[in-house]
């Protein structure tokens, strides 16, 4: 990069709504092998403390979604179980384990992307009155190649 010149930036956005009652009623059907296939412990273990269990599912399952989605078309997918929404004292954030880190990684990589100087956020919304839960993933980085 030249003097007085300054990186480009890189957006990319995921962006997913879930039906809460189509959660519910997986759930039902299918039980503890549904969320235990694609939700992580840490995350069945907050959403049957809620009060509505469904709603909570329904945001995680839509960010899981949304994750996929803004990965720069990758060759392969990452487990559900691999992303995670984790609550912090600052909101919610996303928890990769190291197979969906490395597809993220490699996919930023792909676009010269600098996966170092990359963030990634997570946003949850859920209303039962509309019945639907929604996520929005959005990693924001620099280009290497500026």
């Amino acid at each position: 990069m030249n003097e007085g010149q300054y990186p480009t930036p890189f957006v990319s956005s995921g962006l997913d709504i879930v039906s809460i009652d189509r959660l519910r009623d997986l759930r039902d059907e299918f039980g503890t092998s549904f969320t235990r296939r694609v939700f992580t412990a840490n995350e069945r273990d907050y959403c049957e403390q809620t009060r509505v269990p469904a709603e909570h599912y329904a945001a995680r399952w839509a960010a899981k979604e949304a994750f996929r989605k803004m990965i720069p078309a990758p060759e392969e997918m990452p487990r559900f179980d691999a992303v995670a929404v984790e609550r912090t004292g600052e909101g919610p954030e996303l928890q990769l384990d190291d197979t969906a880190a490395t597809t993220l990684a490699d996919s930023l990589r792909a676009k010269s992307v600098a996966p170092d100087r990359t963030s990634v956020s997570v946003s949850l919304s859920h209303d039962r009155n509309s019945d639907t839960a929604g996520a929005e993933v959005t990693a924001f980085g620099f280009k290497t190649d500026a």
